[in-house]
């Protein structure tokens, strides 16, 4: 059995529906020295979000928040990072996968409800290998 021990170093984040804060992170990315962070929300606060926050928690800004329209989030379920650091965002409710840039702005989106070919039904999650 392989063992590491592991010091504890600092939080980052705190109990917030805010600014740092989180709540009900889901899904967590580290890409070019910022965290990534994911919060589904529960129906009552309509909370989602994607926060980009610095290794000292310092919160940067973010995106994907709770809505219907292009670039927004019902129920986001998954963050994935491409080769050419756009950020891909799955979401079970509205049966979409929308593209952002390393910056959060929105590129864009596809998605159709459906089990047939091209279509998609309740994205759990998205992920991409090394190619």
């Amino acid at each position: 059995m392989v063992t590491t021990k592991l010091s504890y170093s600092h939080t980052i984040g705190i109990a917030s529906f805010e600014g740092r804060g989180f709540m009900n992170p889901i899904d967590v990315k580290f890409k070019n020295d910022l965290l990534f962070v994911l919060s589904r929300s529960n129906a009552s606060n309509k909370n989602n979000r994607i926060s980009a926050v610095s290794i000292d928690s310092d919160h940067k800004f973010e995106f994907a928040n709770w809505g219907e329209e292009e670039g927004k989030s019902i129920l986001p379920t998954s963050i994935a990072f491409d080769n050419n650091n756009l950020i891909y965002l799955s979401d079970e409710h509205l049966n979409r996968i929308s593209v952002f840039n390393i910056d959060g702005d929105f590129i864009r989106s596809w998605g159709t409800y459906g089990t047939d070919q091209g279509e998609i039904n309740r994205p759990s999650g998205i992920i991409f290998d090394k190619d």
